[in-house]
């Protein structure tokens, strides 16, 4: 569970429909340890969801990570 109860990897796997089997970090192929919320920077106002591996979980916010557009969960806040 992340904090607040929530877990955001089975939310997000909900939301689209389909089991993510890989992180969604573009080139990344390890298994994902949950998702995070991101931002775009060319939307700042805006959250998305994103499954990750604990390697890019763990990352510092403001690193840039690659993803697919359609990989991008949008979170209303």
């Amino acid at each position: 569970m992340e904090p607040g109860g929530i877990n955001w990897l089975d939310f997000w796997e909900k939301r689209k429909g389909k089991t993510s089997t890989h992180c969604r970090s573009y080139p990344c192929y390890k298994a994902p340890a949950g998702a995070r919320l991101v931002k775009r920077a060319d939307q700042p106002g805006k959250v998305y969801l994103l499954p990750l591996c604990e390697e890019h979980i763990l990352m510092s916010e403001g690193t840039v990570l690659s993803a697919w557009e359609s990989d991008l969960e949008l979170i209303l806040i």
